[in-house]
C-alpha cells in the first residue's frame, strides 16, 4: 500500500508540474517584438538572458545607429515561436553570432534573423553579444560609467579597453554552454542546436568549433553554417591589408602566434571531428574570403570530415546577410535545408573515452 500511495503522491506532482507548464502563457515568458513587414507562420516572443557574470561597457560612439552607451556584455536574446497562443516546446535551435569585424554590433540589430528561422520555421532563435574589441568601447567603471564621463579629460589615459582576443571566443563558448545547458527550459530541443555565424561571426563559430580549448562543445553543436569569414588571418597578404581591422581585436605590432591560433585554418590540423558544415560566401565578397572559404573546406576534406560549400551568385558580403530576414531567399534556403537534412538523420558523435 505504501508503494502504491508513493507512486500515486509522484504522479500527482508531475501532473502539477505538467499543469503548470502548460499553464505557462506567451506573456508570462517574454514579450512579442514589433511585427515584420510581412504575415509569418507564428508570433514571436523574446526574452534576454545573462549567460556569464555581467560585464558592462561604455561605447563612445554615438550615432543614431549606435545609441547603446553602457550595456551589458555577457547576454544574449532568446526569440520562441507562438501558436495559437500557446508557447511551442522542445523545437530546433539557431545559436547565431553576429559580424562587426569584431569590434561593433549588438544582438538587438540582429533581432529580423527571427522572422525567418522562429516566424516563419517556428525555431527557437539564440543572438548573443560578445566583447567588443573596438578602440572607443571601455570597460563602464568608475573613470567610464557613461559617455560623459568617460570623454573627461582626466580620465582620457585611467580608462580601460573593454576586450582583445580571446575575450570574444571565450565568451561565444560561455554562450553556448549555456544554451547546451538551459535551451531546453526555454523551449528548445538541446539535441537539435545549430551554429550560425556571419562575418566575424563566422570567423568564431568555426574557431569554436576547431580550437581545442573548446572540443567539450563540439557534440552539442549539430551542425554550423557559416556565411563569409576570415578564417586565416595569418596569411601575409590578409594581415597587410586588414591591419585597421585586426589590429583592436590583436594590438599592434601583430603576433602570429595569436593569429595562427585564432585561425580555423590552423586549428583544423588538430582535429578528428566536427559537426558537419556548410560554409558559404558571396559573388561579390570582401577580399580573400572566397579564397579562404575554400580553403578551409578544402582542409576539412582531406580529414574526411562532412563539409560543403555554397557560392551565392549575385549576393554580396552585405546583402547576403540582409537576405536571412526572409525565408525564400537562396541563402536562407540553403541554410535550412542543410539545417533541416540533421534533424532526420543521425549525427554520429564521437566516442568519448570516460
Amino acid at each position: 500500500m505504501g508503494l502504491i500511495l508513493g507512486v500515486l503522491l509522484i504522479s500527482i506532482l508531475l501532473g502539477q508540474q505538467a499543469s503548470h507548464a502548460q499553464a505557462l502563457q506567451p506573456d508570462d515568458w517574454g514579450t512579442p517584438i514589433p511585427p515584420p513587414p510581412f504575415t509569418t507562420n507564428y508570433t514571436i516572443y523574446t526574452q534576454n538572458f545573462s549567460y556569464a557574470e555581467p560585464f558592462r561597457i561604455t561605447d563612445m560612439r554615438s550615432s543614431d545607429n549606435n545609441p547603446i552607451e553602457s550595456y551589458d556584455m555577457h547576454t544574449l536574446d532568446i526569440y520562441r515561436p507562438v501558436e495559437d497562443g500557446m508557447l511551442l516546446e522542445n523545437r530546433p535551435v539557431v545559436f547565431f553570432v553576429h559580424g562587426g569585424g569584431w569590434t561593433e554590433g549588438y544582438r538587438r540589430w540582429f533581432r529580423s534573423l527571427s522572422w525567418s528561422f522562429t516566424g516563419q520555421l517556428g525555431w527557437i532563435t539564440v543572438v548573443v553579444d560578445y566583447r567588443l574589441t573596438g578602440y572607443e568601447v571601455f570597460i563602464a567603471d568608475q573613470y567610464c560609467p557613461d559617455r560623459e564621463t568617460c570623454g573627461l579629460p582626466e580620465n582620457a589615459n585611467l580608462r580601460s579597453k573593454a576586450a582583445e582576443y580571446p575575450d570574444n571566443i571565450q565568451d561565444v563558448a560561455a554562450a553556448m554552454r549555456w544554451t547546451r545547458d538551459w535551451i531546453g527550459e526555454q523551449g528548445g530541443n538541446p539535441t537539435a542546436i545549430f551554429g550560425l555565424g556571419y562575418s566575424a561571426g563566422a570567423h568564431l563559430i568555426t574557431l569554436l568549433a576547431t580550437h581545442p580549448d573548446y572540443a567539450d562543445l563540439r557534440p552539442a553543436l549539430r551542425a554550423i553554417a557559416a556565411l563569409s569569414g576570415p578564417y586565416n588571418l595569418a596569411s601575409k597578404d590578409f594581415k597587410e591589408d586588414y591591419l585597421f581591422v585586426l589590429a583592436p581585436t590583436f594590438g599592434v605590432p601583430l603576433d602570429n602566434i595569436e593569429l595562427a591560433d585564432a585561425s580555423p585554418q590552423s586549428q583544423i590540423s588538430g582535429v578528428d571531428w566536427l559537426p558537419p558544415m556548410q560554409l558559404l560566401h558571396a559573388q561579390h565578397d570582401l577580399p580573400y574570403l572566397n579564397d579562404q572559404t575554400i580553403q578551409l573546406a578544402q582542409s576539412i576534406h582531406d580529414k574526411s570530415l562532412s563539409v560543403e560549400t555554397v557560392y551565392l551568385q549575385g549576393y554580396s558580403h552585405d546583402s547576403e546577410m540582409f537576405a536571412l530576414q526572409y525565408v525564400d531567399e537562396y541563402p536562407t534556403q540553403q541554410i535550412i535545408q542543410f539545417f533541416e537534412s540533421y534533424l532526420s538523420s543521425v549525427n554520429y558523435l564521437p566516442l568519448i573515452p570516460h
